[in-house]
């Protein structure tokens, strides 16, 4: 049974994880800027986000994704700051 998962991310590596993941999963979505994340996830049940954004977009996306009880796969780094 294939999960349901979401992604953020349509630049170079978002188009070649967007390939294999429509093979291996029910891709419900694939976002670039500015969408309801939060709410896209609780509509379309989802299970996991891949995050393949600019590094400095990282940290608050994935936040996002945590505080929604949704599991997360982010391309590295995750944050730029020691402190985040």
């Amino acid at each position: 049974m294939k999960v349901n998962v979401g992604l953020i991310g349509k630049g170079k590596w978002g188009k070649n994880i967007e390939k294999k993941l429509k093979v291996l999963a029910n891709l419900k979505f694939v976002y670039g800027r500015k969408n309801n994340l939060k709410k896209d996830i609780k509509k379309n049940n989802i299970e996991w986000i891949f995050v393949a954004t600019p590094n400095n977009t990282h940290y608050k996306i994935v936040k996002k994704c945590i505080q929604s009880n949704v599991n997360v796969f982010c391309e590295k780094p995750l944050c730029l700051t020691y402190e985040k």
